[in-house]
């Protein structure tokens, strides 16, 4: 145990993960929520639906998302534009919705960088899932390990599952 006052290495918590990966604050979930209608709306067709990059650039890796923690350093690009690059200047949108456009974005990065909440994003959809049995899913996967697992069984070059 690590003496009071002090921080305690190489520990596997979503804290450590964070501060190795060199993400800021954890995303503020209900603002993600309701920004992501709005940056779809208003960011989406150029930057993809969920920040990735289309036409405009990837922002999951962008280096102004990274350091932004509460839309100081995406707002003034969102209001002002970039001119040169082709985007477009968003005026209009509000303080409240610049922030949960950063936040919506950050829960992206999140999503991507930090494995330490990997459980807990995936956690609804992983048991979801993992509760379908359907005739193409029992035919595909006849062994009992899909009962257990969210993992398809593993089958190698000259292998065929058993029907």
């Amino acid at each position: 145990m690590a003496p009071p006052g002090t921080r305690r290495q190489g520990g596997r918590g979503a804290g450590g993960t964070r501060e190795f990966l060199g993400l800021g604050p954890a995303p503020d979930a209900d603002a993600a929520k309701l920004g992501a209608p709005t940056y779809k709306e208003n960011c989406g067709a150029c930057h993809g639906e969920t920040g990735r990059g289309s036409q405009g650039p990837n922002l999951v890796r962008s280096t102004v998302v990274l350091h932004d923690e509460k839309g100081e350093e995406i707002g003034p690009i969102i209001t002002k534009g970039r001119p040169q690059a082709g985007m477009p200047a968003f005026p209009a949108l509000k303080p409240e919705d610049i922030y949960n456009i950063s936040q919506y974005l950050h829960m992206q990065v999140e999503l991507v960088a930090n494995r330490g909440t990997y459980g807990q994003s995936y956690g609804t959809l992983r048991s979801q899932t993992s509760s379908i049995t359907s005739p193409v899913k029992r035919a595909m996967f006849p062994c009992s390990c899909m009962e257990t697992s969210p993992l398809p069984a593993r089958s190698f070059p000259g292998t065929f599952p058993r029907y």
